[in-house]
């Protein structure tokens, strides 16, 4: 959907489109009291629907992780090269034309024109920062860890706003490796 809107407005997302300021503000306000209950209050401001929505992205971010193992395993069957390295996946995971080949064969309804724009700037979109998060994390996938592998997404999601913000604050190793060498300039607080 940011992908989309970006397309169709040909400009950068403002803040205000990525994060519900309201949504925020009413979470700040309930969480300064020490007693609430913090799930119930982030369930009332995302709601079912976004609930459901994320579910269903979590399942897709996973098949994603599968499939680019699997071309990994291919690869490695064929005695071809495979990233190993954080500066070998980083050069996998922002190399436009691999993206774009991704993007053509998993995601098949997406409009013909957006892998080619992708290969224009890496950087410029949405859908091209979110799949390169998802190939980052998908050479690092482990056949048979499933659910493991599912706790990433929420990571994806936060190091998809830090790509647009310049910040992260968190002490996660491996997100913080990610993003030092997807995403150069991160500021970790």
């Amino acid at each position: 959907m940011l992908f989309a809107i970006e397309q169709q407005r040909n400009s950068r997302l403002a803040y205000a489109e990525i994060v519900s300021l309201e949504a925020s503000e009413r979470l700040r306000r309930s969480l300064k009291d020490r007693n609430v209950d913090w799930i119930a209050e982030m369930n009332a401001v995302r709601g079912a629907a976004a609930d459901q929505e994320r579910s269903a992205h979590k399942v897709d971010f996973v098949q994603f992780g599968e499939s680019i193992f699997e071309l990994a395993s291919q690869l490695r069957a064929k005695k071809i090269w495979v990233p190993q390295t954080p500066e070998e996946k980083l050069a996998m995971a922002s190399d436009p034309n691999f993206l774009a080949a991704q993007m053509r064969n998993f995601r098949k309804n997406i409009p013909e024109a957006w892998p080619d724009q992708i290969l224009q700037n890496i950087n410029r979109y949405a859908y091209a920062r979110w799949l390169r998060i998802n190939c980052w994390y998908a050479l690092n996938y482990t056949p048979g860890k499933n659910s493991k592998y599912g706790n990433n997404y929420d990571d994806a999601v936060y190091a998809l706003f830090g790509s647009y913000t310049g910040h992260l604050a968190t002490h996660d190793a491996k997100l913080r490796c990610m993003m030092s060498h997807l995403f150069q300039g991160i500021r970790f607080l």
